[in-house]
Parts: C-alpha cells; sequence; structure tokens
C-alpha cells in the first residue's frame, strides 16, 4: 500500500475586515495578495469596487477603484503595480464591434486603459513579462452572446498588457483541441493547464506546448508543479481531492493518495482555489488564504 502524502500548508493572509462581498482574489508571482470587495447592494448595476493589496505583514492597503465596473470579475496585478480587473463575460454587437471587458487602473485606483479579450474566461494569470494568459470556457471556444469567431476559439490566449494578442494555443501531438480550459498555472516563464475533453497536462514554455501526460483524474480545476512532479486538484466527484502524480518517459504515473493540511497539521477536507503559481498552491479556508509548496516537500 501507497503511504499518503502530506502537503502542508501555512497562512499567507487573512482576508481584510471589510463589510464588503469579496468578489475575486488572487496571488501574485511575487506573493502578494489582492481581493477584490464591493458593497453588499441589490443594484442591477455593481459598483467598481475596492482593491485590498497585502503587505506581507498581515495589513492591507486599500485601492479604490474609479472607473468602468464589471459583472463577473477576475483580478490581477500586473509587474508595475497596475490593478487588471477583467469581466469573464463580453457581448460582441452586429456591427463587429465588442465590449471593452479589461480594464487597467493605476496604484491610485483611476482607471487607464481598457481593451477587450473575449467572452467566456475561465481563469487570466500575469507572467513575468506582465503578458496576460487567459483561459477559456467552451462558450468563449465555441461562441456565444454575439461570437461568431471568437477570441478565446483557441481556448488559451496570452495578450500584451495593451491588448495585443501575442500567441494562441496550439494542441501538442497526441493531442486534441482545447473544448474547455479547465485549469491554468501562469508562473514567470512556464505556463501549465489541463483541458477538456481528455484532460492532457500541458506545459508551454517560450511558445511551445508539450504534452507530460494524460491527467488520471476527470475534472480537475487546477495544478500545481514542481520538477518531476504534478498534483492535480479536483474532480467531477470531490472539488478537494489532491492526485499526485510522478512525470515519467511514458506520462503522468498516479503516485496516490495526497493530502492537504492546515497550518497546525490538520487536513483541510474543504478549501477553495485562490491561486495556482508553479509549485505554489493558494487556497481560502475560511477567512484565512494558505499556501503550500511543493518545493518545500
Amino acid at each position: 500500500m501507497r503511504a499518503v502524502r502530506r502537503l502542508r500548508s501555512s497562512e499567507v493572509a487573512e482576508l481584510p475586515a471589510a463589510d464588503e462581498e469579496v468578489c475575486a482574489a488572487t496571488v501574485t508571482l511575487w506573493g502578494q495578495v489582492a481581493v477584490l470587495t464591493r458593497a453588499r447592494s441589490v443594484a442591477e448595476t455593481p459598483v467598481p469596487g475596492t482593491v485590498h493589496l497585502g503587505d506581507g505583514d498581515g495589513g492591507w492597503s486599500a485601492v479604490v477603484l474609479r472607473g468602468p465596473s464589471v459583472g463577473f470579475p477576475l483580478l490581477e496585478v500586473l509587474p508595475g503595480g497596475e490593478i487588471l480587473v477583467v469581466d469573464a463575460r463580453c457581448r460582441r454587437y452586429r456591427d463587429g464591434t465588442a465590449d471593452d471587458n479589461a480594464h487597467v487602473f493605476d496604484a491610485s485606483g483611476a482607471h487607464v486603459r481598457s481593451f477587450c479579450l473575449g467572452d467566456g474566461i475561465e481563469q487570466i494569470g500575469v507572467d513575468a513579462a506582465g503578458s496576460i494568459w487567459v483561459a477559456y470556457f467552451d462558450e468563449g471556444v465555441f461562441g456565444n452572446l454575439g461570437w461568431s469567431d471568437p477570441l478565446g476559439a483557441a481556448g488559451l490566449v496570452r495578450f500584451a498588457d495593451d491588448g495585443r494578442r501575442l500567441w494562441s494555443f496550439q494542441p501538442p501531438p497526441g493531442t486534441d483541441m482545447i473544448a474547455d480550459c479547465y485549469a491554468l498555472n501562469v508562473d514567470a516563464h512556464t505556463t501549465w493547464l489541463c483541458y477538456y475533453t481528455d484532460f492532457p497536462v500541458v506545459r508551454v514554455t517560450d511558445g511551445r506546448a508539450q504534452l507530460l501526460g494524460s491527467a488520471p483524474v476527470r475534472g480537475s480545476r487546477a495544478l500545481v508543479a514542481c520538477r518531476d512532479e504534478v498534483v492535480l486538484v479536483g474532480s467531477y466527484d470531490d472539488p478537494c481531492l489532491l492526485t499526485g502524480c510522478e512525470l515519467a518517459a511514458d506520462g503522468l504515473r498516479e503516485q496516490g493518495a495526497t493530502v492537504l493540511l492546515d497550518p497546525d497539521g490538520a487536513p483541510l477536507s474543504l478549501f477553495r482555489v485562490v491561486a495556482t503559481r508553479g509549485s505554489r498552491l493558494y487556497v481560502r479556508d475560511g477567512r484565512r488564504i494558505l499556501c503550500a509548496d511543493l518545493a518545500d516537500r
């Protein structure tokens, strides 16, 4: 019988004390926690909100956004400190125009530019160069809300921080196209993904996509990787299942049960993924944001 693998986490932040709804959260490449909150309201049009930026010592600075608001926000921070808020949904009109659903704010909260990243966005991530990686779910790949030729048809697209398309995913040999990008991990110079329908695990470096193997579970929504190890997070049956895999010459080999532990060593049976950055898995447990790092094992 294989031994149970344990992945211990540490607390990196506690959510800011604010009488507002948490709409989005992320952790940057540099380990800064960012949380978007908005006033609880029944209004149909949401307000832009406030971004709380962690200082690494348990404190927060609040940036009140002034400009456009979005209905289904995704949050990132660009390398120079600009704040990126993206709406997952975006409509295209009969005249060929489309909504600008990506909004960039400066460090004071002022709106500085907008551009379109397309509809049906599942996840976003920013790399060390400031490129924006956008993963799309099925409606973003095949089209909806007026999109007959979707920006997200490739399933994964890399954009410049002004919205210029820089690169689109091409399936490596032995895999099919992306129908729905379930898992995306954007590190400084490498990106990993796992996607529907066959759930291959693919690594992208210098614009080249390499098949690592087939995921032993279906429906994983996140993954972390370190050297020859990959841990898949979630499945269709259990959103908090952790599946450890070894990268071998013939693909991915399942290594057995993996358990995520809280800082006190107790198993975490229920959590929400906040971000994945290379070997680092960030999750939310109540008001705590925890980090487990494969590199520490």
